[in-house]
């Protein structure tokens, strides 16, 4: 895993865990920027591409029920405090 990969590892984790599905953040690499990272926009692709709802949302802790009662969990979370990841 590189450095940079935490989201497409997170990604890879929940289409297995939730879907089944046996990937690993290299499958990820059609979606990558020029440089070789994935960003949101490449996850939010990604995700959509393995069949799941995606999109990216601002939230905070106290939007989780609202994300929850409209069907949009499992999530994805990236946090960058008290510090970033």
């Amino acid at each position: 895993a590189r450095e940079a990969s935490c989201g497409p590892a997170a990604l890879a984790s929940l289409l297995g865990v939730y879907r089944g599905l046996a990937v690993d953040e290299s499958s990820f690499l059609p979606f990558a920027r020029e440089d070789g990272r994935i960003d949101l926009a490449g996850l939010v692709e990604a995700a959509g591409a393995a069949g799941l709802r995606a999109a990216a949302v601002r939230a905070g802790p106290g939007d989780l029920p609202a994300l929850a009662a409209g069907g949009w969990l499992p999530c994805l979370v990236h946090y960058d405090r008290p510090r970033s990841h």
